[in-house]
């Protein structure tokens, strides 16, 4: 009950709208400008080869991703199993998570953002941004993951 209510009061303050609408704009002019690219690739190089160097890199991208996310994940289950709390591990898989989904958007501008996030110094700023704004969020994840390996 108390979920709902703060999402009914959530709804109705103004910056709210005011932020969904900015991310909104963001996303929509993100993609215009990322079609544009696309058609301008195509013109150059041809249909079916932009095609190619798009979907091409993606899957190379997610596969890079994987591989990083493997390492990250065995470093993550040996300090917690140490009882260190994982906070640079943490800002590592969201990281790595959105450079992934970014990777698998068609588009340059999406893939030159995955890079970008997929670079480890980059990695570890964005990282740990969004986890000091979500702390209590991650601590959860740390307890319920402690329970779950004990």
């Amino acid at each position: 009950m108390r979920l709902r209510t703060c999402l009914f009061l959530k709804l109705l303050d103004r910056s709210f709208h005011v932020k969904v609408f900015f991310w909104t704009m963001v996303f929509a002019v993100a993609v215009l400008v990322d079609g544009y690219a696309l058609i301008a690739l195509s013109r150059l190089f041809g249909t079916y080869l932009s095609l190619a160097i798009v979907g091409t890199g993606g899957l190379l991208g997610v596969a890079l991703v994987m591989n990083a996310l493997r390492g990250v994940f065995r470093s993550l289950d040996r300090k917690v199993c140490d009882g260190v709390y994982p906070t640079s591990e943490f800002s590592q898989i969201v990281s790595l998570f959105v450079a992934g989904v970014l990777l698998v958007i068609p588009g340059l501008g999406t893939d030159a953002i995955g890079v970008v996030l997929f670079m480890p110094p980059f990695r570890h700023v964005f990282g740990r941004i969004v986890v000091a704004r979500n702390l209590s969020s991650f601590t959860t994840i740390y307890e319920f993951i402690k329970m779950t390996l004990f």
